[in-house]
């Protein structure tokens, strides 16, 4: 292999070549694809890195990735705002011979970057993550608009200048043929991009380019960033589980990742169309909407302490919530001793509610509204839900394939299921999680904003409930005010009482 006899080849030469600028050390080797090898390298005393086409192929194929490798050179630099891009610094050629005889090979110098996204997953943080965004939509805008398609954007392809991400290895590219003579042609048969960041239709040979691949590989990389793995199958786990304040993002994100690319943005303008529309609300209207919602489920009810064991009652502001979840942008929390978490609502029949994947027999609630908004919170109390059978067995999780076929939660969690026979790919498919409660509990509910979703309010929740689960008797007026009362100091920072 070509690799191997340049491995040899640089070895024996000291590990130093000469190109048309001069010498080149070559130091140590950062990198290396299926057609190509990076070293760390100096030339002139200065640190650069040096990208080597090592390829074995003849003909015409040899020619195709010839020319492949040239157009990631020129094209890239025809890009008219070269900030955030890989910064080349020369492209040329090298001859060594060996016992196998005289061999040429295509080199590019760029800039020596100090790593790659993949270092930068140290001390994760907001502010890291929307940096990330801002870059990448930026990037992706940029080189769209001059008629490029990366199709590879992954975590090695983006590269750290310091305190800035720069985009790198357009080696895959497509170019629109409108605007560049210099084409990278690519045969149907191939499969362009990396399988954990790259859009599924890139498995399928002969798909013709097109924007919302790199906006899929968008969606990945901030996934990926925020959970430490892009997603797979179905029932993406939000980041806003490890940056609540985030919910926005996670919306962008679901829409990046839809399979099919009909579905999902069509371009980044749409993003940024998206972000103007849903622009961060005040506090406020959340706390304003969870206070409206309550007080239009039960008008006739003028007390602090609305208690109902009415099957419709609970119904009704449940659904409600439901019908304004949109609104609540994933702002709602539900709150227990061991979870507390954003989430969605899906009503599975009379007094069943589904908060996440996790389904409840709701018997009875009382609902707190002391005119503070900030201090609302709902009290719900579940009974034990009924195992569900899978192949003669009770299992407490399942996933539901298109609204009927019931499999493991192994086969959702490995992305592929067995029906009938048949290993069928669940990406393909609408698969539901359900976690069904098999004890008796409580849980409050209330907005990210609420006095009942704050972190110090945790030993509070965990005493209130433990005490009623140990004693088998639900709590009265008196207990629900002392709570209450109880949790009114721990305030969301964003929150000041009495605007």
């Amino acid at each position: 292999m070509i690799i191997e006899r340049l491995s040899k080849h640089l070895k024996a030469n000291a590990n130093k070549i000469t190109v048309t600028l001069g010498e080149v050390e070559i130091q140590e080797k950062i990198g290396q694809g299926g057609n190509s090898v990076v070293y760390k390298a100096v030339l002139f005393g200065k640190p650069v890195a040096i990208k080597i086409l090592t390829l074995d192929h003849t003909g015409a194929e040899r020619k195709r990735k010839l020319t492949r490798f040239l157009a990631e050179y020129f094209n890239v630099l025809c890009i008219s705002d070269l900030s955030k891009i890989v910064r080349y610094i020369d492209y040329d050629l090298y001859k060594f011979s060996d016992n196998e005889g005289e061999t040429e090979l295509q080199i590019i110098i760029m800039k020596l970057y100090d790593g790659s996204l993949v270092n930068y997953l140290v001390d994760k943080s907001e502010v890291k993550f929307l940096a990330l965004f801002d870059f990448l939509l930026d990037v992706i805008e940029k080189v769209h608009i001059e008629g490029i398609y990366h199709r590879d954007i992954k975590p090695e392809n983006i590269l750290i200048d310091g305190d800035q991400f720069v985009l790198t290895d357009f080696g895959i590219a497509s170019y629109n043929p409108e605007m560049f003579q210099l084409m990278a042609e690519t045969l149907k048969k191939e499969r362009l991009g990396n399988r954990q960041f790259s859009a599924p239709e890139q498995e399928i040979p002969g798909t013709e380019p097109h924007p919302t691949m790199d906006i899929f590989a968008l969606g990945q990389i901030l996934q990926w960033y925020v959970l430490g793995a892009p997603h797979r199958g179905t029932g993406r786990q939000r980041i806003t589980s490890i940056f609540p304040e985030l919910f926005i993002y996670d919306e962008i994100i679901e829409k990046c990742l839809k399979n099919n690319p009909v579905e999902r943005y069509q371009s980044i303008a749409e993003i940024k169309e998206f972000l103007n529309v849903r622009r961060v609300k005040d506090v406020w209207e959340y706390l304003h909407l969870f206070d409206q919602i309550i007080r239009k489920s039960f008008p006739k009810d003028g007390s602090n302490i609305i208690y109902t064991y009415n099957i419709d009652d609970i119904d009704r502001v449940l659904q409600l919530m439901v019908d304004y979840q949109k609104d609540f942008d994933h702002q709602l929390c539900f709150h227990d001793p061991k979870y507390c978490f954003q989430y969605d609502i899906t009503k599975k029949g009379p007094g069943k509610w589904k908060f996440g994947n996790r389904e409840f027999d709701i018997l009875e609630i009382w609902v707190y509204n002391d005119g503070s908004q900030y201090n609302d919170f709902i009290l719900a109390h579940y009974i034990p839900g009924v195992p569900f059978i899978l192949e003669g067995k009770h299992k407490t999780i399942v996933g539901v394939v298109d609204g009927n076929i019931m499999i493991s939660h192994n086969e959702v969690v490995n992305g592929y299921a067995v029906i009938d026979g048949v290993t069928i790919d669940l990406a393909k498919h609408d698969v539901e999680v359900i976690e069904r409660t098999l004890s008796e509990g409580y849980f409050f509910l209330g907005t990210q904003y609420h006095c009942i979703s704050q972190r110090d309010c945790d030993r509070n929740i965990y005493n209130f409930i433990g005490l009623h689960l140990r004693t088998k008797t639900p709590p009265n007026s008196k207990e629900i005010l002392d709570f209450a009362n109880g949790i009114r100091d721990f305030i969301h920072p964003k929150v000041e009482p009495g605007i």
